[in-house]
This record gives C-alpha cells, structure tokens and sequence, in this order.
C-alpha cells in the first residue's frame, strides 16, 4: 500500500512538473513502475531511479535524478526514457536474475554509502535492499548486481 501511494505522488508531482514529465512520460499520460524499479540512494545526495514499466505495445525505462529540496522531500531533478526492444528487454530479464542472485544474511555492518534497493514483480512480488554494493563487490557477491546497473545505463546510451 505504501509503494502505491509513493508512485501516485511521483505521478502527481510529475504531471505537476510539465517540462520534466514531458521529457519522462511523453507520448504516456501516465507512468507507472508497475515492473522494476532500482533506487540508489547515497547517504547524503539525492537518489538515482530505474523503472521499467511494461505497457500492452511497448516497454519503457526510465531513469529519474532526484534531489532533496529545503525541506528535505525528494523531487525530480532530471529525467528520461527510452523504449525497450523485446531482445533488450529479455537480456534485461535475465540480468535481473542473475542481479538477485547473491548469498543472502550477510551482516555488513556498514552505516555509509550507498543503498540500493531492487524492487520487482516481474517474478513475484520482492524487494531487496543492500548497503554499499560497490565495497568488496567479489567478496559478497554483488558483481551481478553492478552489472545489472550498468546494463540499464547502457540502455540510455
């Protein structure tokens, strides 16, 4: 429920913002993350996030910057999207998988950083949160997870 009512406020704040939701959900009159979404919030910046929404003619990815305002609350700083051939969005698939598969119950112990949380009901519905992917990538087993990332920017290319 509460993931409902954060995409019904971005969708409002982005109808609300005509130049930046133009350059996100044009020709849409709407945007829902109703596939994946991968946030990638810093410890003290704004956050960086992927939603891949699955439409009945085609798939889109977005990318959205956000920044915190005076009072604190995120708002979109930039934005854009791109449509998904049915091969990007297979190879995308697959690299979720993967990106999803590392040894769980690790106790980390990292209090800065990033998070990043991998939010989907591609498969069932799952979100996973992890601290700092990039330190001792190997070693937790997070090169999937890098990956994946890298493949979405790729996307935007």
């Amino acid at each position: 429920m509460r993931l409902i009512s954060i995409i019904g406020v971005l969708i409002l704040y982005l109808l609300s913002n005509t130049s930046l939701a133009e350059g996100i959900v044009a020709p849409y009159d709407y945007f829902v993350p109703n596939r994946m979404k991968l946030s990638i919030r810093p410890s003290f910046h704004g956050k960086l996030e992927y939603y891949v929404s699955d439409y009945s003619e085609k798939v889109i990815l977005a990318r959205v910057q956000w920044e915190r305002g005076n009072g604190g609350e995120y708002g979109p700083s930039e934005g854009e999207y791109v449509s998904l051939s049915h091969n990007e969005f297979e190879v995308l698939l697959e690299k979720m998988k993967l990106a999803l598969s590392f040894p769980y119950g690790e106790q980390a112990g990292i209090e800065d950083g990033e998070t990043w949380c991998l939010e989907s009901s591609m498969f069932q519905p799952i979100k996973v949160c992890i601290k700092t992917p990039a330190l001792d990538t190997k070693k937790r087993g997070y090169e999937n997870l890098i990956a994946y990332r890298a493949y979405l920017e790729g996307l935007f290319k």
